[in-house]
C-alpha cells in the first residue's frame, strides 16, 4: 500500500485532483440563479507544519536517520459562497515553496477553473507575505481580506502588553480598536498607536509591530464594507482544510515523513475531498494496463530478434 499509494502520487498533479471546468461552470450557475449578482468565489491561503525527515541517500542503509525538523504546507481553498454555507470546489496541500503554488494556482487559472469575468473573487489570508505577494501577481483584480481573527490577536496583543492581561482597561481598548478598524477607520488607530507612552521597551515592540502590521494591510481590513458585500472575513475554511487534509494525516504518533512521499500523500488526500479520487485511481489503472502492454509487446519484440 504505501508502494502503491507513492507510486499513485507521483503521477498525479493539480488539475487531476481537480473537477473538470464544466462541473466547476454548473456550481456557478446553480448558485447565480433568480440573482442580480455574481456568486461569490473565495480564495482562502494559509500555511501548516507537518513533521519532515530529509531525503534519503543511496547509501541510507550505512548512514543514521537524518534530524527531523518541522516543514511548512503550503495550501489553498477554493469555494463558492451560497447563502450561509459554502460549496467546496478545490483543495491543494504540498510541501512546497512559494512560487511552486503559485504556478499551481496559475495552472488552475489558465484551464478555466476560476473564471473571473462570472464570479467575484475574495482572497483571504493571514499576514504573510508569500500569500499576499503572488496573489497580487496572478489575481490583480480580486478582492483581498485579511483575517479578521488573525487581526484580532495584534489587537489584542497590544492591549494586554499595555494595559495588563484581561483587565478592564485592555478590553475596552481592544473593543474600541476592533470597533474602529471594523469599520474602516484605521487613521484613528494609528494614531492612538503612535500615542501610546510604553512602560517597557518590549511594550513599545508590539506597539511598533502592530503599526507596521496595519499600515501593510489597512487596505485589506474594510471588515464593515466586505461583509455587507457577502464575502468572509475569516479563514476558517482553510483552517478546517489543514486540520482534515494535512494534520489528521501527517501528524500521527511518531510519524517522520520523507516531503516528496508527503505530497503523494496529500495529492490523494485532496482528490479525496475534492470529489475526484476515483478519477484518479481510474487515470492510473489505465497507464498501468498501458505499461504493461508496452513492456510485453518490447519483451515480445526480443524474442523475435
Amino acid at each position: 500500500m504505501h508502494e502503491a499509494t507513492n507510486t499513485i502520487g507521483q503521477e498525479v498533479g493539480i488539475l487531476d485532483i481537480c473537477p473538470s471546468k464544466e462541473e466547476i461552470h454548473k456550481k456557478i450557475e446553480n448558485i447565480s440563479k433568480n440573482k442580480f449578482r455574481r456568486p461569490i468565489m473565495m480564495l482562502a491561503l494559509d500555511g501548516a507544519h507537518g513533521p519532515m525527515r530529509p531525503e534519503p541517500s543511496p547509501h541510507r542503509r550505512k548512514e543514521k536517520r537524518g534530524k527531523g525538523e518541522w516543514k511548512e504546507i503550503k495550501g489553498f481553498r477554493l469555494y463558492l459562497i451560497d447563502g450561509t454555507s459554502i460549496n467546496h470546489l478545490i483543495s491543494w496541500h504540498q510541501v512546497c515553496e512559494d512560487h511552486e503554488l503559485a504556478q499551481d494556482l496559475v495552472k488552475i487559472k489558465e484551464a478555466g477553473l476560476i473564471p473571473e469575468a462570472e464570479i467575484r473573487l475574495g482572497i483571504i489570508g493571514d499576514g504573510a507575505h508569500w500569500i499576499w505577494n503572488r496573489c497580487k501577481e496572478i489575481f490583480p483584480s480580486a478582492k483581498e481580506i485579511l483575517d479578521y481573527y488573525h487581526c484580532s490577536e495584534y489587537v489584542h496583543g497590544v492591549g494586554n502588553a499595555h494595559y495588563g492581561k484581561e483587565t478592564r482597561e485592555s478590553r475596552q481598548w481592544c473593543e474600541a480598536t476592533l470597533t474602529r478598524i471594523h469599520f474602516g477607520d484605521h487613521e484613528d488607530v494609528l494614531g492612538g498607536l503612535g500615542k501610546m507612552k510604553a512602560q517597557t521597551q518590549e511594550v513599545q515592540d508590539k506597539i511598533d509591530k502592530f503599526y507596521t502590521y496595519l499600515t501593510n494591510h489597512c487596505e485589506k481590513m474594510h471588515y464593515d464594507t466586505t461583509k455587507r458585500g457577502g464575502y468572509h472575513i475569516g479563514s476558517g475554511a482553510i483552517e478546517s482544510a489543514n486540520k482534515f487534509i494535512s494534520h489528521t494525516r501527517l501528524k500521527r504518533s511518531g510519524a517522520w515523513w520523507y516531503a516528496q512521499n508527503a505530497n503523494n500523500m496529500l495529492k490523494i488526500r485532496c482528490a479525496k475531498y475534492n470529489g475526484t479520487y476515483d478519477k484518479i485511481i481510474e487515470k492510473y489503472k489505465k497507464d498501468d494496463q498501458e505499461r504493461i502492454k508496452n513492456k510485453k509487446s518490447r519483451k515480445s519484440l526480443r524474442l523475435v530478434k
